[in-house]
């Protein structure tokens, strides 16, 4: 196994860059565009944003509307929209 650079005094910058060299040269230009979009840090704050697109109300609320739901598609229509308001 070959020996890695002393990471000790290297930025998370520096880290950063290393590795992506290594897995182009291990993977390619197309594999290290795979892993950026599979391992990105993201942004923003998912615990404030989450309120946004998770469904409002508890447990017991939720788990109603999803028996609603599925005894609303049995029959027709449907009504996603609303029940999940």
């Amino acid at each position: 196994m070959r020996q890695g650079k002393d990471t000790g005094k290297m930025t998370p910058a520096e880290i950063r860059r290393a590795a992506y060299g290594a897995i182009a040269r291990e993977l390619g230009p197309s594999g290290l565009f795979r892993f950026i979009q599979d391992f990105s840090l993201g942004h923003g704050d998912y615990t404030m944003d989450r309120h946004a697109f998770l469904p409002k109300g508890d447990v017991e609320e939720i788990v109603g509307r999803i028996q609603t739901w599925r005894g609303v598609g049995s029959r027709g229509k449907r009504k996603r929209d609303q029940l999940m308001g």
